[in-house]
C-alpha cells in the first residue's frame, strides 16, 4: 500500500480514528481492546484490565432492578473453562475513581486547557500564515507558466503540449490551495468563543454537576475515556482490597486501593460500630431503648434511615440475637429514670452522683443510657450522700481564701 497515492475521501488520520472507533465499539470481537461507552450504570465498564490475565473486564448488574454494577474477569472461564480470575462490586470503584477524576478536574485544569486552547488558535493562524506564502509562490509560479506558454512557437506542438499541461498543473495547485486556504479560515471563523471566567467556575461546579442524579451516566463515561486510557484492576485478599492503577491519557499513572465487601455484604450493610452497640445492649435493653440510643449517637440505617423499634428488630432477628425479657433484668439493675424514682430524687441527682463516682454505673458505650446495680442504689453510702446534699442550702457555697485569692482588709 502507498500511502497518499492519490486524493481520498479522507484523511489518513482520519481513517485511522475511525477504525480505532469501530474498533472500540465491536463488543463481541477483539477481547483485548477496551470497549466505548453505551451508557448503563458502570462508570468504568469497558476500561477495566485484568492484573492476572491481561483481560477486559465485563460488567454484569445484579440486584431487582439490574442497578448494582459488578465487574467480573470471566472471559477465559467462557472461552477456556477456567475459573473466574476476579471478581468485584462495582459501587465502591466507581466512587473512587470518579472522586480521583473531579480532584484531577481542578482550576489548574480547566486552566491547562483554556492554555491548550489559546495554543491551538496560534497554530491555526500560524497554519492560514503558511498557505497564504505557498499561495503566493504558487500564484508566481503560474504566471510564470503562462508566460512560457504565450511565447512559444505553435509549430512546437510537443513543447507547446508540454508548457500548457505544466501551466493546467500550476492552476490546480493554486485552486487547492485556495481551497485549503478558505477552510482554515472558515473553520478558525466558526470556533466557538469562550467564556474564560464560565470555564474557571465550571472547576468549583463540576463536583455538583458531576454528583447530580440527572446526570447522563454516557457522557460521563465518555468522559472517563478522554481522561483515563485504561485502569489495571487486582484484589489483594491478604487486606481484603481491590487495587487499581490508573493510567492516565498523559502517561501518568497512579495507584488507588478500595475497601472490598466482606462476603456477604453489601453496600446497604448496617455500620459494624452501629451493629456492635445493638449486640451489646440487645440482651438488657428494649428495642426502642436501642434505637433511642443509635439515634442519639448519629448512626443510620444501612439505607441511610433513622432507627425505629422495627427496624433494630430486623436486624436482631438477622443477627440471630436474644429477644429483650424486662423480668430478668429489673432485679439486678435500674435505669436512670427507674433509680431516681426509686431514691425520690430528680435524675439530675442521680447524674451528679454518678459524677461524683458515689454511685456506681455503666454504660454500653459513651451516650448510652447508664445501667446502675440495684444494690449500689439502695446502699448507705448513696443515702447519705442524698441526705448531705439535701441538708446544705441551695446555692451556698464556702468561699474559697488562698493565696491566689487575697482578702481586702476592710471588708
Amino acid at each position: 500500500m502507498i500511502r497518499e497515492h492519490h486524493p481520498g475521501y479522507i484523511s489518513w488520520d482520519c481513517y485511522e480514528r475511525h477504525q480505532e472507533r469501530l474498533t472500540e465499539n465491536a463488543h463481541m470481537h477483539g477481547q483485548a481492546g477496551r470497549k466505548a461507552g453505551r451508557g448503563g450504570r458502570g462508570l468504568l465498564a469497558g476500561v477495566l484490565r485484568c492484573r492476572r490475565c491481561a483481560r477486559m473486564l465485563s460488567v454484569v448488574y445484579k440486584g431487582a432492578s439490574n442497578a448494582v454494577p459488578r465487574y467480573v474477569c470471566n472471559l477465559a472461564s467462557r472461552s477456556s473453562g477456567v475459573d473466574v480470575c476476579i471478581s468485584f462490586g462495582g459501587l465502591r470503584p466507581d466512587e473512587a475513581v470518579a472522586a480521583e477524576l473531579l480532584r484531577t478536574l481542578d482550576v489548574h485544569a480547566i486552566t491547562a486547557a483554556l492554555q491548550a486552547y489559546d495554543l491551538l488558535g496560534k497554530e491555526g493562524d500560524g497554519r492560514a500564515k503558511a498557505l497564504r506564502l505557498e499561495l503566493e509562490h504558487v500564484r508566481y509560479e503560474a504566471q510564470l507558466a503562462a508566460r512560457r506558454y504565450e511565447v512559444v512557437d505553435p509549430a512546437k506542438r510537443l513543447v507547446a503540449t508540454e508548457l500548457e499541461a505544466r501551466w493546467n498543473a500550476a492552476l490546480e495547485r493554486v485552486e487547492e490551495l485556495e481551497r485549503a486556504l478558505d477552510v482554515c479560515v472558515g473553520q478558525a471563523a466558526s470556533a466557538p468563543a469562550i467564556d474564560r471566567e464560565l470555564r474557571l467556575s465550571l472547576a468549583h461546579d463540576f463536583t455538583s454537576v458531576w454528583n447530580d442524579p440527572q446526570a447522563d451516566m454516557r457522557l460521563k463515561q465518555r468522559l472517563v475515556r478522554i481522561l483515563i486510557q485504561e485502569i489495571i484492576a487486582d484484589v489483594d485478599k491478604a487486606s481484603a482490597e481491590i487495587l487499581l492503577v490508573i493510567h492516565w491519557t498523559g502517561g501518568r499513572h497512579s495507584e488507588l486501593r478500595v475497601p472490598k465487601n466482606a462476603p456477604g455484604h453489601t453496600a446497604r450493610w448496617t455500620d459494624p460500630d452501629a451493629a456492635k452497640i445493638i449486640r451489646a445492649m440487645a440482651e438488657a435493653w428494649s428495642d426502642r431503648d436501642i434505637a433511642l440510643t443509635l439515634n442519639r449517637l448519629r448512626w443510620r440505617t444501612g439505607t441511610g434511615l433513622t432507627w425505629n423499634e422495627v427496624r433494630v428488630r430486623s436486624i436482631r432477628h438477622r443477627m440471630a440475637l436474644p429477644a429483650f425479657d424486662p423480668a430478668s433484668h429489673e432485679r439486678t439493675w435500674l435505669s436512670l429514670d427507674q433509680a431516681a424514682t426509686y431514691l425520690g430524687v430528680s435524675t439530675t441527682a442521680v447524674r451528679s452522683l454518678i459524677k461524683r463516682k458515689v454511685l456506681a454505673a455503666t454504660q454500653v458505650s459513651p451516650g448510652a443510657p447508664w445501667q446502675l446495680p440495684r444494690e449500689a442504689v439502695a446502699s448507705p453510702e448513696v443515702a447519705s450522700a442524698l441526705a448531705t446534699q439535701a441538708g446544705r442550702p441551695r446555692g451556698s457555697r464556702t468561699p474559697a481564701s488562698d493565696d491566689r485569692n487575697p482578702m481586702i482588709p476592710g471588708l
